[in-house]
């Protein structure tokens, strides 16, 4: 029986955006499907924050018992709602609700990794044009990002940088990786995988 590596994300772990791959999660797949050796389940749930990703994690983690889990979380946590006139999930719930995931994850054998968040078009997300309520700031991504970061360091797990490697050609709609974004992304984590010796 083959390995298995299970990825808990929002809409651009689900692969939104790109016709022509799938989304970096199945590129990943794809890649990993060649030797027999793993198999790689696509858990990505368009609009979800860590909260969401949370309620869900044990019940689909026990399904699928994964040596590798990797979360992809983060993005939707840090938009902004006028109407609460507060991030849709507080910094700090996202750091606990981080670290429940990863004791659930460790409590069961798997190894984690946290994937940070890509870079937006903030010009294009102010505000989102499919839920005028909301607002994506750069500054937030950064401050929800650099919190994945902390807590990575703080569990001693590897942590895979995003920002800085999509451009605006990459981001059809300010937000979602269009092909080639999500090409990119699917090379950094494999590349971060292989050369932290996780795969």
């Amino acid at each position: 029986m083959s390995k298995r590596i299970c990825v808990w994300g929002s809409s651009i772990a689900h692969g939104h955006n790109d016709a022509v791959g799938g989304g970096w999660c199945d590129r990943l797949k794809k890649e990993y499907f060649k030797n027999g050796e793993w198999s790689l389940y696509n858990l990505g749930v368009s609009g979800d924050t860590s909260k969401d990703v949370l309620k869900r994690f044990k019940v689909e983690h026990k399904a699928r018992h994964p040596q590798i889990v990797l979360v992809a979380i983060g993005i939707n946590d840090s938009t902004f709602d006028k109407v609460s006139k507060q991030c849709r999930v507080l910094i700090g719930d996202t750091k606990n609700n981080l670290q429940k995931i990863i004791d659930l994850a460790q409590e069961n054998g798997s190894k984690v990794i946290l994937v940070g968040l890509t870079d937006i078009m903030e010009e294009l997300l102010t505000p989102i044009p499919w839920n005028e309520n909301l607002f994506y700031y750069n500054k937030n991504v950064k401050k929800y990002d650099a919190v994945i970061q902390e807590v990575a360091e703080k569990n001693k797990i590897p942590y895979c940088k995003m920002q800085g490697l999509l451009k605006s050609k990459d981001l059809d709609d300010g937000l979602h990786p269009n092909a080639e974004g999500h090409r990119k992304m699917f090379e950094r984590i494999k590349n971060f995988l292989e050369e932290e010796r996780i795969i």
